[in-house]
């Protein structure tokens, strides 16, 4: 089995913002979680492989403003991981190696920047409520 995403489009994260909320369809894998409808930016990637799928998940930052976290789903592993938060809006999403990925993130203060995420380190066990 292999991982295949893709995303609806519900509404920009503010009025004009060029980011936005979406709704995840992950299909064709024997490990899917149920996820959270809402909460998913429209970023993602599978991996080459299409054993493991990234998706951007939306945070608030200890300040209040936008964030995110990386969810990792790796279907030979049977695992979901979450990475730490991240400040900013991801941009675009890429796999650097297996199990690492590097992100463009915008952040109003700092515009935009790289940033590599290799640790996911937090596993989601329960769902509901996040």
């Amino acid at each position: 089995m292999s991982y295949e995403l893709k995303f609806r489009t519900l509404a920009e994260i503010r009025m004009g913002s060029p980011y936005n909320f979406a709704e995840i369809e992950l299909e064709g894998s024997s490990f899917i979680p149920p996820l959270p409808k809402k909460g998913f930016q429209d970023k993602g990637i599978v991996s080459d492989d299409k054993s493991r799928c990234y998706l951007v998940h939306w945070e608030t930052a200890a300040d209040g403003g936008p964030a995110f976290s990386i969810w990792k789903l790796d279907e030979k592993e049977k695992t979901l991981m979450k990475s730490v938060i991240i400040d900013g809006c991801c941009e675009a999403i890429e796999e650097l190696r297996a199990g690492s990925v590097v992100l463009t993130v915008w952040q109003y203060e700092k515009g935009i920047r790289k940033e590599t995420v290799e640790n996911f380190e937090s596993e989601v066990h329960h769902l509901k409520g996040i």
